[in-house]
């Protein structure tokens, strides 16, 4: 099930790449993102690559910040603490950050990065724009 979310994470990175990769990946993405949620809905790396999709895809708007803030408590609140050092988790928090700095919510900003940054200590992005606040 992670496999087939990751799966559709790269297909995603690729068609980046080119538009004309779309077209030979089409549907695919999609189709392994569906059949993860569907083997395991409740499974946070799998939310997490369906959030990280479309907000990289159509942006955090208010539907989707939601949805990131979902993925990070089913990380928190998973049967056993464990799932915080998971992958996924600080990037979720990463992604959280980068959210919270376009709303202009500087504190929950830093707050989601300084959880990413406990969580993978030499997250690098991470640690730039916590930096990058403390500019301001």
């Amino acid at each position: 099930m992670e496999l087939l979310a990751l799966q559709s994470a790269c297909i995603q990175a690729l068609e980046q790449l080119s538009p004309l990769r779309r077209l030979s990946y089409h549907g695919q993405r999609e189709e392994k993102l569906a059949r993860a949620m569907q083997l395991a809905p409740h499974n946070p790396q799998v939310q997490f690559i369906a959030c990280w999709e479309k907000i990289k895809t159509i942006g955090a708007d208010a539907e989707h910040y939601q949805q990131l803030k979902n993925v990070i408590a089913a990380y928190t609140t998973a049967a056993t603490s464990a799932h915080q050092n998971d992958w996924g988790y600080a990037e979720a928090l990463y992604l959280l950050g980068q959210a919270e700095v376009q709303r202009h919510n500087d504190l929950a900003a830093r707050d989601a990065l300084e959880q990413a940054l406990v969580a993978v200590p030499d997250y690098h992005d991470a640690r730039l724009l916590l930096n990058k606040l403390a500019v301001h």
